[in-house]
């Protein structure tokens, strides 16, 4: 999966991990990769939306801006 953020700055991962990149980045996007399977973006994008910001940290912080934001942490 590729996540990317409004700036068009991406990364890429696993299924569960794009989605938690997914949750944490403020307008981000979600494409699949030419080896993943069919629908796969569609599941990363609906996991997505069951995961609050930085569904990692007991601090609640805010979303990131940037995956670039995410990768300074």
């Amino acid at each position: 999966m590729t996540v990317l953020d409004r700036d068009n700055a991406g990364a890429e991962g696993c299924e569960h991990h794009a989605a938690r990149l997914l949750a944490t980045v403020a307008g981000g996007r979600v494409y699949g990769l030419p080896h993943d399977t069919g629908g796969a973006a569609v599941l990363v994008f609906r996991a997505a939306g069951g995961l609050g910001p930085w569904p990692w940290s007991d601090s609640g912080r805010p979303a990131a801006e940037s995956i670039a934001d995410v990768a300074r942490t």
